[in-house]
């Protein structure tokens, strides 16, 4: 099985139909699909089991959280590589999967475009740079689209679950602990992939997100000083990271620096 996707819900029914009719009509269906609800009280349950049949794995029971909910499905996903579309989200059109699955051919994390859509249904098409380096600057600047983003399961084996005492910003240390701390390969998918629900947790909190992010860095100094690094020299990372062997020991430095400080 090459695709898992992954969708978690709890109490959003409308926003839950919306992402299980856009994967229902995919035109292509060769995807594992799994729905964990966190025992909706909203007639969420109830709609997961009128589509019962078109999944392959789904419960519906009280969990810890986001991040929780996301890591029971990580477990039980026999993807190599997984999606995580949750309620409200939606794949962008009925042929999504079908122009996506020859893409994912090997590297960590493959990352496509957006459509933002808010409250008044008003959609702003995602045009930045998709490159890998525009990846990257948007890691370290502002973010990556989770709803876009197709992980191998082996990031998750390699690098650990989602955190799940954080509320908000876990995905965002996913990307960077796998990518910029443990050098997980990335590529650009040059597709609309997802319609982004804004109105959903981590759109509409962005200060609790700021302050999350700011507790893990000052968990561990040495990322935290890795972190203002790219921030204030990213352009001559991009650089770096073109010839192997300056690069190599820009990491070497930062892995030795790491070591010896104990963090």
């Amino acid at each position: 099985m090459k695709l898992s996707i992954i969708t978690i819900n709890y109490n959003n029914k409308e926003g839950l139909r919306e992402t299980i009719e856009s994967v229902v009509r995919q035109h292509c269906q060769e995807f594992e699909w799994i729905v964990i609800d966190g025992g909706s009280s909203d007639g969420g349950r109830e709609l997961i089991e009128q589509y019962s049949d078109q999944m392959d794995y789904w419960v519906s029971e009280p969990d810890k959280g986001i991040y929780n909910a996301m890591n029971k499905g990580i477990k039980v996903a026999h993807g190599d590589y997984l999606m995580f579309l949750n309620s409200g989200d939606s794949l962008h059109d009925e042929y999504t999967i079908e122009k996506v699955l020859p893409l994912l051919d090997g590297k960590d994390i493959y990352v496509g475009k957006i459509n933002s859509v808010g409250r008044e249904n008003e959609s702003d098409e995602e045009q930045s740079d998709f490159s890998p380096d525009g990846i990257l600057r948007k890691l370290t600047f502002t973010w990556i689209p989770h709803q876009a983003s197709f992980f191998k399961k082996s990031v998750f084996e390699r690098y650990g679950l989602y955190r799940e005492d954080m509320k908000i910003v876990s995905d965002w240390w996913a990307y960077y602990h796998s990518l910029v701390i443990g050098g997980a390969t990335v590529g650009a998918l040059p597709l609309l992939i997802a319609n982004y629900d804004t109105t959903g947790v981590s759109a509409t909190h962005r200060q609790t997100a700021v302050r999350e992010q700011e507790i893990l860095l000052q968990e561990y100094p040495c990322i935290n000083t890795y972190y203002k690094f790219y921030q204030e020299n990213l352009d001559i990372v991009i650089v770096l990271k073109k010839n192997r062997f300056f690069f190599f020991l820009f990491r070497l430095y930062f892995y030795l620096y790491r070591k010896f400080s104990h963090q």
